[in-house]
């Protein structure tokens, strides 16, 4: 898979792409754990934080709109909560991102991240 960084507003962003198949519920629930999971990632330069074993929901659907929630662990292990939106064919949207049961830390604006297999 090949990862391209772009600028973007207010969320963390990730497309995926498929030269084959359009993206399914697995797809959309395993890209989004490895994106929350991603060493020097754009979820650790806005978080301050690294995250590991991220497991995400699948989403109901792959439709647009349809939301889902992840959860990781940050590296001070306090368990943290992402909210997750489908916001296009082939891309999600991270619309928050805070401590479990706490308030939300952290710049929860992001950068975007473009996926696409080779």
């Amino acid at each position: 898979m090949k990862k391209t960084l772009f600028a973007a507003g207010a969320g963390l962003i990730l497309l995926l792409g498929a030269c084959s198949k359009d993206p399914d519920k697995s797809d959309f629930k395993k890209q989004t754990a490895d994106f929350i999971n991603k060493d020097n990632g754009d979820v650790e330069k806005q978080l301050g934080t690294t995250f590991s074993g991220a497991k995400c929901d699948e989403p109901a659907s792959t439709a647009v709109g349809t939301k889902y929630q992840c959860t990781a662990t940050a590296e001070d292990g306090t368990a943290w909560t992402f909210d997750v939106e489908i916001n296009g064919k082939n891309s999600f949207i991270v619309n928050s991102a805070a401590p479990t049961g706490g308030a939300t830390t952290g710049d929860t604006t992001a950068a975007a991240v473009t996926t696409a297999t080779t």
